[in-house]
């Protein structure tokens, strides 16, 4: 577990379910997507985006591959993220990327 306590952009992938009534992704399952958050340490982040995406009707199902977003190589990441790393910087909220939705 990283510990840091100085805020930063963080990063990680979720496994994420739609409440329900929530019909954002239609008939699937649910999705994965990358979720970045400004956070202080990987607890923070993990309670920041649990309860963001609570306010858009998600249930966080899982959070794996948790890390302070590297913007010093951001061409390992996957849909271009670090735009979404500047926005998060600038305004302190949950960013997504790219939905990958699942039936099972």
């Amino acid at each position: 577990m990283n510990i840091q306590n100085k805020y930063a952009v963080w990063i990680g992938l979720a496994t994420i379910i739609p409440i329900e009534g929530n019909n954002d992704i239609g008939n699937a399952k649910g999705a994965v997507v990358n979720v970045l958050h400004w956070a202080k340490n990987e607890n923070d982040f993990r309670e920041k985006v649990a309860l963001q995406l609570s306010e858009y009707e998600y249930s966080l199902e899982e959070l794996s591959d948790v890390e302070l977003f590297d913007f010093n190589n951001p061409e390992k990441y996957n849909d271009d993220l670090e735009e979404k790393a500047v926005i998060v910087k600038k305004i302190k909220s949950l960013q997504w990327g790219t939905f990958y939705t699942f039936n099972q």
